[in-house]
């Protein structure tokens, strides 16, 4: 690695599926702060950006390659001429930071839960128990661990229900037959009318490492579904916020954001913040809430302690949350508490959210396709197209036809 000073403040650290990347970058450069990214995938699509000032690769995040991602970042950093800020999107991304926190922080700015705090949230039985100790709003639930376990729990509890594991890369399903039954974690995730409709899906599913959840499930559309987002100081004082909801995902309902906007909902800002402030939270962080549509109560679903797409859609309706943790952390001065931006601003990823609409909302009836154009009419700003940086969707779209040609490359050289 060239010894070269670096002309960036900023390090974004991405890789392993992590959306958001370019969604960081973008937001930092509204406010012109540079930055380098970190990633584990050569072909990263931020990388392509304008806004990136250099790509550098560290192998994937696990625990084994520890030593020496440290390595890499430690003398990444050591070519800036003051500390940058460090970004980080996706619970495997920000675990490895909370592992060598002690090191990184030598080189590094970044502001997280307290040791092992961080850890709880990601472990989504560790957070059940942290909310019940707490008396933090979430949906009843069970812990199991075996499929035996499953099968006395699944006697005891209404319907529908839900199931989730404590780690989300707990469903990865490397292996061909895991992969053509469930697909992935997003596909896995259902409701469950019956005993026995759960138990016939849940046969084959990984069950250990840390258990899974047997949840009760919320009624209600993606529209329920609110997010909170937030930075807290190192006091757990909320120095700006925002709040969101969804309008669709690919696969429908419990799959990735494809369409998704801000509102005004002071209940759910509210929850938010007390719950955090009864951990001592600080750093960034995202919560998802589904409003019961019988009631109108608001439970939490999870809380992810790092940076999320969303925070491009905050920054394009004025509550830019990269920059603020990035000045904060730099210790400059903050304002009073910033919760004020423009409401019905929408994000979209056009390509999923249309064929979650054909293949999932337009079959189901959930939207006809006069209520899908209206609801992406208004001001939006789109997961790679932007006029002023074009070269993401340009490297991705060639990407795509490449792999089309490929394969039919494939299928006449076999014939």
């Amino acid at each position: 690695m060239h010894n070269q000073t670096l002309d960036a403040q900023a390090v974004i650290l991405t890789g392993e599926g992590d959306r958001g990347a370019l969604d960081y970058l973008r937001s930092l450069a509204r406010e012109n702060i540079g930055c380098v990214v970190v990633s584990t995938d050569e072909h990263e699509i931020a990388s392509r950006s304008r806004y990136c000032r250099k790509l550098f690769l560290v192998q994937p995040y696990r625990e084994s390659n520890d030593s020496h991602n440290v390595k890499v970042l430690v003398e990444l950093g050591k070519r800036f001429s003051e500390k940058p800020v460090l970004i980080y999107g996706e619970d495997i991304n920000m675990l490895f930071v909370s592992r060598n926190r002690d090191e990184l922080q030598k080189y590094y700015r970044f502001l997280m839960p307290p040791r092992g705090l961080a850890e709880k949230f990601v472990n989504k039985t560790d957070f059940q128990r942290l909310a019940e100790t707490h008396d933090i709003p979430v949906p009843k639930t069970r812990i199991v661990h075996s499929y035996e376990e499953l099968v006395e729990v699944s006697k005891h509890i209404s319907y529908p229900a839900f199931i989730k594991p404590a780690f989300t890369m707990n469903w990865s399903f490397d292996s061909p037959e895991l992969r053509k039954k469930y697909k992935g974690y997003k596909f896995a995730l259902r409701p469950f009318r019956s005993a026995e409709e759960m138990l016939e899906f849940c046969r084959d599913l990984p069950l250990g490492n840390g258990g899974v959840l047997v949840q009760e499930f919320i009624e209600g559309s993606d529209r329920e579904i609110f997010s909170f987002h937030g930075y807290f100081d190192e006091h757990s004082r909320p120095l700006a916020y925002f709040v969101g909801r969804k309008i669709r995902t690919f696969p429908m309902h419990h799959g990735g954001s494809t369409c998704i906007e801000t509102v005004d909902e002071p209940t759910v800002a509210q929850i938010g913040i007390t719950s955090l402030q009864k951990v001592n939270f600080c750093g960034i962080v995202k919560i998802d809430m589904k409003k019961n549509p019988l009631d109108g109560t608001f439970k939490i679903l999870e809380v992810n302690p790092r940076y999320t797409l969303w925070e491009s859609l905050g920054a394009f309706a004025g509550m830019n949350l990269c920059a603020i943790a990035f000045h904060h952390q730099r210790g400059e001065p903050t304002e009073p508490v910033k919760h004020t931006y423009a409401l019905g601003y929408k994000w979209l990823f056009f390509k999923q959210d249309f064929r979650a609409f054909l293949t999932g909302y337009w079959r189901s009836g959930e939207f006809t396709l006069t209520q899908y154009l209206n609801s992406l009419r208004g001001r939006k700003i789109y997961q790679l197209w932007d006029w002023k940086d074009p070269l993401p969707l340009c490297y991705s779209a060639g990407q795509f036809w490449g792999k089309q040609v490929g394969k039919v490359v494939h299928k006449v050289t076999r014939s």
